[in-house]
């Protein structure tokens, strides 16, 4: 197991932090609407409270495993399956609490408006899924460029050969 340094573990809390925070307010903000048309109406009850608090744990945690599990040693392949698996989870049960606050907002809308809406929402969903996919792209490319100039460290710090 390698242990992190200070710096890691500063900075594993502030990212931790920062997410929880930013997942428990989008998680009360979305259980907090109640109709989206013809305005935007939002009512604070103790289910936005319990919500952001669920959806903030649920990062919290979530980001505790990943970074845990981030500074353990062993197979990197088995690790990355292990951080997948977590991954598929943490993203479905979100998806799955965000659609049910959705679905319940959508409430009162006249049957010919929800299909506007359906429709807005899908393409946002897609804006926002080639974003995240884009996002995966560049660091999964930003990590393979760190491990090879890692490699080429390595190397330039050995002493040169004595002739």
């Amino acid at each position: 197991m390698i242990p992190p340094t200070k710096n890691d573990r500063d900075l594993s809390r502030v990212i931790k932090l920062s997410s929880a925070l930013c997942m428990g307010l989008m998680g009360g903000f979305v259980y907090s609407i109640k109709s989206v048309n013809p305005h935007l109406r939002l009512e604070f009850s103790m289910g936005v409270v319990l919500s952001a608090a669920t959806a903030g744990a649920a990062t919290w945690g979530f980001l505790a495993v990943i970074f845990r599990r981030e500074h353990e040693g062993g197979n990197a392949r088995a690790r990355r399956r292990f951080l997948s698996r977590w991954m598929f989870w943490f993203v479905a049960t979100m998806g799955a609490a965000t659609a049910v606050a959705f679905a319940r907002s959508l409430q009162g809308i006249s049957p010919q408006r929800v299909r506007d809406v359906l429709v807005g929402t899908v393409g946002a969903i897609l804006f926002v899924s080639f974003f995240l996919y884009l996002l995966w792209r560049l660091l999964r490319f930003l990590e393979d460029d760190s491990e090879r100039n890692a490699g080429l460290v390595e190397e330039e710090d050995d002493p040169p050969p004595d002739p």
